[in-house]
Parts: C-alpha cells; sequence; structure tokens
C-alpha cells in the first residue's frame, strides 16, 4: 500500500513485476541504485536480479540457515544478508563474491542497513541487542541493548549516518548516537505489538514504523512526537519512504477470509473464475470442486472421468468453461456450469499444466514428455507441439495477444515461444528446475 496523508495506491503481487517477482522469493526485497538490480532472499540463499531483463545475475550462497534480511549498500556495490545462522554477511554486489562474515549475535539476525558514508553497518538480532559493524574488517564497535528482541534498525540518512534507529519486539523505538552508543531518544506507549520496520526520512526529519498492531506510524524525528498513524487490517511487516519522502510504502499480512475444505488428500492447483464470484480447486484425490468465493460453500464437485491425481484447474477467460489437466495423461474440458464433460486431450505422458489463450480459441499444455502443445478448442486437435527442452516440463501459459507462449521446465530454463510458428524466441537459465511461469497480463 502507498500512503500519502490515506492510501492512494494498493497493489497486488500480480500489480507490477517487480512485486510479483519479489513474493515469488520470499523473505525481503531490496532494490539496487545501479542500474535497476533487486536482491531477493529466501531459503538459505540472496538473489540479484536485472529488473530489465528479469535475468538472474548471481546467486549468493554461504549461510547455514534462512536467510532473512537483504540490504544493498548506499552505492549499489555492496549486499548485506541477515540469517538466522545468527551471522550477517557482506557481498560485492557485481560478482557475487563474500567479502566479509559478521560474527558476534547469540540470536537470528533481522535486520541491517549501511551507512550513508560505507564505512559503517548496523545489525538487530533476537539476542536482544543491535551492533555497530566496521564495514571494512567486521570489527564490532557498539552494542545498542533492547529489553527483547530487536527486528528493525537504520541508519540516518541525511547526516552521514551519525545516527542509529532500532525497534523490535518490547514495541520500542529507540534513537542511538552511532559515535558513542549513547540512546538519544526513546519512543515508548503507542505501539501495541511488535515493530518489525523503522527507517528515518532522507532528510532525516521523521521517523517511520510498522507494527504487528496493524499500525505504521510517523514521527518527529527531534523530539519523538507522534504525526500520523496510518491503520492496516492485519499486521505490517515492513514500511519506507519514497526518495523524496512525499510518499510511504508499507507491506502487510494478507487477512484469511476463508479455508475451503472438501478435499480428502492433497490439493495442487486452484483458479479464480473470471468475475472473482468462483474458486476452482482440484488434487490427488482425483477431484476438481467449485466453490462461491464469498461463502466458501461447494457449489460443484467434477469427478468420475479423472483416473489420478488432477495437477491444474482454470476457467475459461468467459467463464462458460473449465479446464484440467492431470497425471493420468489427459486435460480435459468441461462445462462449467453444471460439470459436463466436454472433450479429453489424450497425451502420450504425465500432463502438469493447461491454460486457454485469452480468447479461448486454444489451449496450451506442459507435459512430462519435455514438450508443450498447443491444441484448438473447438476440434480438441494439436495444432503445434513445441520441442527443446531436455527434462519435464512444469508450467506454461499464452501471451495476453496470444502471439507468444511462455515454458518452464526442469532443465532449470524458461523459454518463450511463438505459438504460430512455434520457433522458441528466448530462453532464460536459472540455478535449478523452473517450476512455474506467467505473462503480465497486458500485451
Amino acid at each position: 500500500e502507498i500512503w500519502k496523508s490515506h492510501v492512494i495506491s494498493y497493489f497486488t503481487p500480480s500489480d507490477v513485476l517487480i512485486f510479483k517477482q519479489a513474493s515469488r522469493f520470499g523473505q525481503e526485497v531490496t532494490a539496487g541504485l545501479l542500474s535497476g538490480r533487486i536482491v531477493a532472499a529466501t531459503n538459505f540463499e540472496a538473489y540479484i536480479f536485472d529488473t530489465e531483463t528479469n535475468n538472474l545475475l548471481h546467486t549468493l550462497r554461504g549461510h547455514r540457515d534462512f536467510v532473512l534480511c537483504c540490504r544493498f549498500s548506499k552505492d549499489g556495490r555492496r549486499v548485506m544478508t541477515g540469517s538466522t545462522d545468527r551471522t550477517a554477511k557482506i557481498w560485492e554486489s557485481m560478482t557475487g563474491r563474500l567479502l566479509l562474515t559478521l560474527r558476534g549475535h547469540t540470536s537470528w539476525v533481522h535486520a541491517c542497513d549501511f551507512s550513508p558514508g560505507g564505512t559503517l553497518v548496523v545489525t538487530a538480532s533476537d539476542d536482544r541487542t543491535a551492533r555497530l559493524w566496521n564495514e571494512k574488517n567486521g570489527t564490532s564497535l557498539l552494542v545498542l541493548v533492547h529489553t527483547s528482541c530487536v527486528h528493525g534498525c537504520a541508519f540516518s540518512i541525511s547526516n552521514d549516518g551519525r545516527r542509529i534507529i532500532t525497534a523490535g519486539v518490547d514495541t520500542k523505538v529507540c534513537i542511538w548516537c552511532a559515535d558513542t552508543g549513547e540512546c538519544q531518544l526513546t519512543i515508548e506507549g503507542e505501539h501495541t505489538g511488535t515493530v518489525k520496520c523503522c527507517c528515518f526520512s532522507h532528510d532525516d526529519k521523521y521517523i517511520l514504523t510498522s507494527s504487528w498492531d496493524k499500525t505504521a506510524r510517523i514521527w518527529s524525528a527531534i523530539n519523538g512526537d507522534l504525526i500520523t498513524n496510518l491503520r492496516h487490517e492485519d499486521r505490517v511487516n515492513s514500511c519506507a519512504f519514497s526518495f523524496d519522502d512525499k510518499l510511504i510504502v508499507t507491506a502487510e499480512n494478507g487477512t484469511l477470509l476463508l479455508v475451503l475444505e472438501g478435499h480428502t488428500n492433497s490439493v495442487w492447483g486452484c483458479a479464480f473464475s473470471p468475475d472473482g464470484r468462483l474458486i476452482i480447486t482440484a488434487g490427488s484425490d482425483q477431484k476438481a470442486r467449485v466453490f462461491s468465493a464469498e461463502t466458501g460453500e461447494c457449489q460443484l464437485i467434477i469427478e468420475g472421468e479423472h483416473t489420478h491425481a488432477i495437477s491444474c484447474c482454470c476457467f475459461s477467460h468467459d467463464g462458460k468453461y473449465i479446464l484440467t489437466s492431470s497425471i493420468d495423461t489427459t486435460t480435459r474440458i468441461w462445462n462449467a456450469t453444471d460439470g459436463t464433460l466436454i472433450k479429453t486431450l489424450k497425451h502420450e505422458d504425465l500432463v502438469y499444466d493447461c491454460a486457454f489463450s485469452f480468447d479461448d480459441k486454444l489451449i496450451v499444455t506442459a507435459c512430462d514428455d519435455k514438450t508443450v502443445r498447443i491444441w484448438d478448442t473447438q476440434s480438441g486437435q494439436i495444432k503445434r507441439t513445441l520441442a527443446g527442452h531436455t527434462d519435464e516440463v512444469r508450467s506454461s501459459c499464452f501471451s495476453a495477444d496470444g502471439n507468444r507462449v511462455i515454458s518452464a521446465s526442469d532443465d532449470q530454463t524458461s523459454r518463450i515461444w511463438d505459438a504460430n510458428t512455434g520457433e522458441m524466441l528466448s530462453e532464460f537459465s536459472f540455478n535449478n528446475g523452473a517450476n512455474s511461469c506467467d505473462f503480465t497480463p497486458h500485451p
């Protein structure tokens, strides 16, 4: 959510490519200042991407446990990561080379930041401390003590990082002198839950905090007076000012609305109907179920035809049909109103994914036999087979204009194809198998 004095924009993960990419890779994403790069942290690794090409530039490996935070230096030349392995690491962003490991925390490292001048770094930990380090040699310079776990930390920006802000589970926000470690200001009594993130505005006049009490708050950095309370519907995990300090972005937990029950085994696929009123789910119990998105009531059960797990399910864009693919080597088209079977598209091997083109005239399927197939919806006949992957194809879909198809494979590549000729147009390589792919929703 982006705020001025009120919410002016709300982004879902599919609205902007960088948000979508971030959501797939998990824990934290931060932007780099050099040539449009982002660093994203998930599991035991962090990844640096080029935002223009979406290419993976570097994989930062070396932590022995989950990476909880990542941050570019102000000049974009270095990256710092913090982990549940109780260390922080500094990397060269242009090469991915590990430069330094910071050891001293005795519990998880939740947050990290570089000073504007690039000579100091700060880390925040569950060991109830934030630590100030020499960025060049890793020497621990100061230990800033809270009464509980510290989840956020940041340097001031306009005065060369001479102040540090920290916050955490004790609901307090503290401002410290980076030279002496003296606590100059404590803000307390307003937040009623863990403060997950804190930062200075770029002119250092304001402080921004986000909390599990479902608020983000703006404070005076001079005296700690509360200026604005930005209320959310759920826990707020992170926050940041825009570079001109005119806007604020916050990220909150999603609110659980419904639990869709009825499947007797693993659920492998789900999708909304085009009008958002229905949800289809399918899985290893060989059934597809259609639920009301408003009440969670099951309105239709499709069963008795698939003989193995259903790997994927979706609605046509006009909402009239349902498409399912299965490990039983078939893809099937159904009437979305009553569940009547209309056509069966037979394959030679397992089918992992299926999708309609945006005009619903074509269907694309991703197969275990290393191919992608394009079918005519009306006749159920194969129009084109896209061959070239060297391992199972896990996912495929059409571009909005229907002229291209993207595929993702266990051969560690994703490929874009000309849907009319079958020619491969481009290929993207990864360090592991690619499990999912998608185009932006506009041509």
